[in-house]
């Protein structure tokens, strides 16, 4: 089973196999997304929009990861956990959904 978990970098990696960080690939729009997390459409929209190319390579990286193991803790992180991580692994989910690859979802750090 593969494990997608975002999580904020001022909060600690948490153990992962693969650890990813979105700060640079999503613009942190903290003002205009506060008191909204990553599942809110506006942010995956986002999310899609500025770092596509890179959640596709992740899950391309996650596929050829998953022909040598059967379990993988993937990591995805950005500043505080809230935002930006929670929506590439939103995304990246339906990008394995769409490979055929079954996978769980964890948002750490969403409720600090």
């Amino acid at each position: 089973m593969t494990t997608l978990i975002s999580f904020g970098f001022k909060y600690g990696k948490p153990k992962a196999d693969l650890v990813y960080d979105v700060r640079l690939q999503i613009r942190n729009r903290y003002r205009e997304w506060k008191g909204m997390t990553g599942c809110h459409p506006d942010i995956t929209k986002a999310a899609w929009r500025e770092g596509k190319d890179f959640i596709r390579w992740m899950g391309d990286q996650i596929e050829d990861r998953l022909r040598t193991t059967a379990d993988l803790a993937v990591a995805v992180g950005c500043v505080g956990g809230k935002h930006r991580s929670v929506a590439s692994v939103e995304m990246l989910g339906m990008v394995l959904k769409a490979k055929g690859i079954p996978y769980l979802t964890v948002h750490r750090d969403i409720g600090v």
